[in-house]
């Protein structure tokens, strides 16, 4: 009603779906959304007294990320037009007190990245060890460089890169206190069981892979890469490629390596797609449908999941732009978690993947925003 208070619907009223972009999803007759392609649509469902929507968001399975520590000015003279060239964004780590300073990036250049759609993502202000700190000085260097990120209108301030990869749990709890995932590990060829799954259990375990590492300047270093790239598709990985320097004298080696990214290069995603509010570009936020008969105020609770493996049942996700995520190679059926709107409904939420096969849709599958 115009109050917005939930009205109990005929628990027996027949439920029509539809999308907006049937490219990216369908959606069955009994409310079960199969993913066609990464993207973004509006699913609804629709009874007699009125219809609500939530905004699907389908990720790749596996991702990929290309990161710039430190803020070097190579980033934006040799690497940047490279990059451009074959259609691939990137991060780089800001060390936000070193701004301006010779061989690093200015504001305008950062702020030339962020236009192409790269992420300006949080390296501390002064690159300081993070255990040799107080309490309050690692408070403060973690709050004014996401500070900075955001009040220059940047995205990718939900990210954290752990300068010279040193942390322990101190330094973890205290960068969960204003970040929503961190690298601070480092993987390598040798060890790569350590590049965690796509979505990952513990955001503040991602790991990354030092280029120079493979070495990305020899023709074997760059099959490694290739090889790699192929495993984190096919087993729905994350892998993060980090440089810090590009000199020069890199460049064709750099040029080579950007061939081998561009394979992937739907997979190849900035920190900000990754973790935090999707962009379009020119629209601050998706738009999003919505009547009071399905959803209480402010949209309080979204929706509900549950899988077929041990009937495991996700509720009261808390969000107020509507918004779900599931890998390009899931499915899923949701429900707004309103008991009246849910009996309404009716449906039994499962999950399964594209050869029909039932799933568990755990958080690691299904992600939030």
């Amino acid at each position: 009603n115009h109050r917005g208070r939930v009205r109990k619907p005929d628990p027996g009223a027949a439920v029509s779906w539809d999308v907006a972009d049937p490219a990216v999803v369908t959606v069955d007759l009994a409310g079960q959304v199969r993913a066609a392609k990464p993207g973004s649509t509006l699913v609804r469902a629709s009874i007699p007294e009125a219809s609500d929507s939530v905004r699907v968001i389908v990720d790749p399975s596996g991702a990929i990320s290309i990161t710039f520590d430190d803020g070097w000015l190579t980033t934006y003279t040799q690497a940047f037009p490279v990059l451009e060239e074959f259609q691939l964004r990137a991060n780089v780590a800001v060390i936000t007190g070193a701004v301006g300073w010779d061989a690093y990036l200015t504001l305008p250049h950062l702020q030339a990245l962020d236009s192409a759609g790269w992420s300006v993502v949080s390296h501390t202000v002064n690159h300081t060890r993070l255990p040799t700190l107080s309490d309050s000085a690692l408070d403060e260097e973690l709050r004014e460089s996401q500070k900075w990120i955001s009040e220059n209108g940047f995205s990718g301030g939900q990210v954290f890169v752990v300068p010279y990869l040193d942390w322990g749990p101190r330094e973890r709890q205290a960068i969960a206190k204003y970040y929503r995932a961190a690298r601070g590990t480092s993987a390598t060829y040798f060890w790569p069981d350590s590049l965690v799954r796509w979505v990952p259990p513990d955001p503040f375990e991602l790991t990354a892979l030092e280029a120079d590492g493979l070495p990305f300047t020899s023709s074997d270093g760059r099959q490694r890469l290739r090889d790699l790239l192929t495993r984190t598709v096919e087993e729905s990985l994350f892998l993060e490629l980090f440089f810090h320097q590009v000199p020069p004298d890199r460049i064709p080696a750099f040029r080579e390596t950007a061939k081998v990214l561009a394979e992937f290069g739907d997979r190849v995603l900035p920190f900000h797609e990754l973790y935090g509010e999707p962009r379009i570009r020119g629209t601050p936020h998706y738009p999003v449908t919505a009547t009071p008969l399905f959803f209480r105020p402010h949209h309080r609770s979204m929706a509900s999941l549950s899988g077929t493996g041990g009937g495991r049942r996700r509720s009261g996700q808390s969000h107020h732009h509507g918004l779900t995520r599931l890998s390009h190679r899931r499915t899923a059926s949701f429900l707004p978690h309103d008991d009246d709107a849910a009996a309404a409904l009716g449906a039994t939420v499962l999950g399964r993947d594209l050869r029909g096969a039932p799933v568990d849709l755990d958080p690691g599958q299904v992600r939030w925003s």
